[in-house]
């Protein structure tokens, strides 16, 4: 039996190539990113997060090529909508408030910024359920 051929377009988004690339950052330009990216982040979620944290999320900015205009992309980004449909998600699967248990808010925080990227390119509702999975995945693997 054939399968017929289709030519569809993918379903998947083009992300745009990182800026970085065009441009090198050099040490001082990457250390004041850094530094804006806490304050942000301190603003939206009320404290600071561990380097590591902010490497990972400077990472994650520069790979869907967004670290170039922070206050912009976080106005876009972290809406209030957003941020509580996140901290809505989280407290039905996980039985808890997100940010609240200071040895696992940087979690917290990295589990709403995929959250909030996701649902900026690829629609709510696949960022929703993809929270959903990551946040089960990461409530069966604290049982053990």
């Amino acid at each position: 039996m054939r399968t017929k051929k289709t030519k569809a377009k993918s379903k998947f988004p083009a992300f745009p190539k990182p800026s970085s690339l065009d441009t090198p950052i050099d040490g001082s330009d990457q250390a004041k990113l850094q530094q804006a990216i806490q304050v942000v982040l301190q603003k939206t979620f009320g404290f600071k997060p561990t380097v590591r944290t902010l490497s990972y999320i400077m990472k994650r900015l520069d790979e869907f090529g967004y670290a170039e205009n922070l206050e912009v992309l976080f106005q876009q980004i972290f809406t209030e909508n957003r941020l509580q449909d996140f901290k809505t998600i989280f407290r039905e699967v996980l039985n808890r408030e997100a940010f609240e248990n200071k040895n696992k808010r940087d979690i917290d925080v990295i589990n709403a910024v995929n959250f909030a990227l996701f649902e900026k390119i690829q629609g709510k509702r696949v960022a929703q359920e993809g929270l959903r999975s990551a946040l089960r995945w990461r409530r069966e693997r604290s049982r053990w």
